[in-house]
């Protein structure tokens, strides 16, 4: 920021103290205690009008642990589904549809790491299975498109449902055990003043414990007015496995590279300038702290991200002060402080983007599992003829429904973008 940005910086509020010990727990009190460390008491920026605009804020990913058991015939309809998966080509994806209790999902050909055998999921949800002789062998993560779209509760409750329906149960006296294991929070502004400072000097800026780790990613140059050593777009201060904070360029992450842009939509039609201040709470933080539960992570939750941000921080320098610990939070971070409380809530409704025959593909693919699954329950075994039943009952269940040109209405403008994603 210029001069003018920090002139009357020595008299804006500074933060107030949090109660509660830093690092590891070192007894069981401490542990107890549940609270993030205490955090420095310096001023903060608040930021001037045109400097920024919060656009949203919420979860972007969350992660929980189950110590359940699934039965033995989920495990055999998910391993059959697993090796139908395997056979097939993997330029078409290597997976097939599942009916995972009342979520369709889709089953991949391969597990991933840490032991997870079973992948399955959708655009919401993605349940990682470990074999059931492994304790707390269930993980869920709720992804970014759910989230936005219908919020953390109403996804937790859908993932709960679906396990319950598929017949898994919890090992021990305790009703569905679970923890969180990770959980990342994130506040997406509008600021073209900051995308100026993006450039390797900022770096000097940023105050954080010595074991701390902070990592850039440099673009190649852009605008020449910026610098002669390329621009930042990325800027991680600390480990995902502890506490990790992150300054990145969103909106050029959504055109080229993820092909959200339903994201667009979601910020009131801003496309340019966005930049993430994302807070990532990870296993061995939410531990260290004995925040284990849902429960516990939201009581707490404004207190964690007041410790996140002063404790992995930007800052803008005080006039006559050279010691970078004193100086002022920088607005960004002030303004996530700020806000830390607040709730916004998503919109209703999702852009999907894509290519048509993809989407089509896959859709296709959806279909004839279902009606798979649909003839087997009717019939003990599958029928055609089963098949057949339930397409024409699909057909006349459309036709009733009283609702359906709202519904048609919604899908047409939930695929406007379809075969415009890079």
């Amino acid at each position: 920021m210029g001069k003018g940005a920090t002139a009357g910086q020595l008299n804006c509020p500074t933060t107030p103290p949090l109660t509660g010990g830093g690092g590891r727990p070192k007894s069981r009190e401490q542990a107890q205690n549940k609270r993030p460390r205490e955090i420095p008491k310096i001023p903060l920026s608040p930021p001037a009008p045109d400097y920024c605009t919060l656009l949203v804020h919420g979860w972007d990913s969350y992660q929980e642990a189950a110590d359940l058991t699934p039965t033995d015939d989920f495990i055999q309809r998910i391993e059959s589904a697993k090796e139908a998966a395997d056979r097939l080509d993997p330029r078409t994806g290597g997976t097939v549809p599942f009916q995972f209790g009342p979520e369709l999902v889709q089953v991949r050909a391969t597990g991933a790491k840490g032991g997870v055998k079973w992948v399955a999921g959708n655009d919401d949800l993605l349940f990682l299975i470990r074999s059931p002789a492994a304790g707390w062998c269930v993980s869920i993560r709720y992804l970014a498109g759910g989230l936005w779209e219908y919020g953390l509760d109403a996804l937790r409750a859908r993932a709960h449902q679906a396990l319950l329906h598929a017949g898994f149960r919890a090992k021990g006296p305790d009703e569905w055990p679970v923890v969180v294991s990770r959980a990342d929070y994130a506040f997406d502004f509008h600021s073209p003043a900051f995308g100026r400072e993006m450039i390797p000097r900022l770096l000097e800026q940023i105050v954080c414990h010595s074991s701390s780790k902070t990592r850039a990613t440099v673009l190649p140059e852009k605008l020449s007015t910026w610098s002669r050593g390329g621009t930042l777009q990325t800027i991680d201060i600390g480990s995902k496995a502890g506490l990790q904070v992150s300054i990145y360029h969103k909106s050029l992450e959504v055109t080229e590279a993820s092909g959200k842009t339903w994201f667009h939509e979601l910020w009131g039609g801003v496309v340019e300038d966005v930049w993430r201040l994302e807070i990532r709470f990870g296993g061995e933080y939410l531990r260290d702290r004995s925040l284990r539960t849902h429960a516990d992570l939201m009581s707490e939750l404004p207190a964690m991200i007041g410790e996140a941000v002063f404790t992995r921080r930007l800052t803008v320098p005080l006039t006559g002060d050279t010691r970078r610990r004193r100086w002022a939070l920088h607005p960004l971070w002030t303004a996530a402080y700020l806000a830390r409380g607040e709730a916004i809530l998503p919109p209703l409704g999702r852009y999907v983007t894509g290519r048509r025959s993809v989407l089509l593909d896959q859709q296709a693919r959806q279909i004839a599992g279902t009606l798979r699954s649909a003839a087997v329950l009717a019939r003990g075994d599958f029928d055609p003829g089963a098949v057949s039943e339930m397409v024409e009952l699909a057909c006349r269940l459309i036709d009733d429904d009283h609702r359906h040109l709202q519904k048609v209405e919604r899908a047409v403008e939930r695929y406007r973008f379809v075969d415009d994603a890079k």
